[in-house]
């Protein structure tokens, strides 16, 4: 059963990062715009996607070590260790998507992979996403699983202040 304590902190870093991710989000729109502008002869200085991509990269690295401190991932790997296996596998694709960040941003380097560019960044938007959503369900899993006396139906459930023990249907 989960420490009661440790939720604010853990719940706190949930609300971090969903605020990270809105800025990551704003990143990305901006190299979608790019994409619908590549187009057009004036693409606006803002939307240069070399730096657009350096900015994600740096945000994204951030955001990952953030995730896998010994605060947030660490938590869930020590309070539910049937998630562990999660755990690694977004962790595995931390430096999957970081990867992927840099191929483009030498394909931006590249004025005639214009094409090669937009697919890639389409892909990795999707990817995103996915990955959002896997990091989601692993929160949702954790704080259904490790919530204070929170036990499958039909089993015994230990309320957490009076320490006695009731049954569920």
């Amino acid at each position: 059963m989960a420490n009661s304590a440790t939720f604010p902190s853990l719940f706190g870093r949930a609300t971090v990062f969903s605020e990270e991710h809105s800025r990551l989000r704003d990143t990305l729109d901006r190299l979608q715009s790019y994409c619908i502008l590549l187009g057009h002869a004036n693409v606006p200085p803002e939307l240069d996607p070399q730096h657009l991509l350096e900015q994600l990269r740096g945000l994204v690295f951030d955001h990952f070590a953030g995730e896998e401190a010994d605060d947030y991932f660490g938590t869930f790997r020590a309070q539910a260790p049937a998630l562990a296996e999660q755990v690694g596998r977004l962790e595995a694709e931390h430096w999957r998507i970081l990867e992927v960040i840099g191929d483009l941003s030498r394909i931006a380097q590249c004025a005639d992979d214009r094409d090669e560019l937009i697919e890639g960044l389409a892909r990795l938007m999707v990817r995103l996403d996915a990955h959002e959503r896997a990091e989601a369900e692993l929160t949702r899993s954790f704080f259904e699983t490790e919530a204070p006396g929170k036990q499958p139906r039909g089993g015994a459930v230990t309320h957490p202040i009076t320490d006695t023990a009731s049954y569920t249907e």
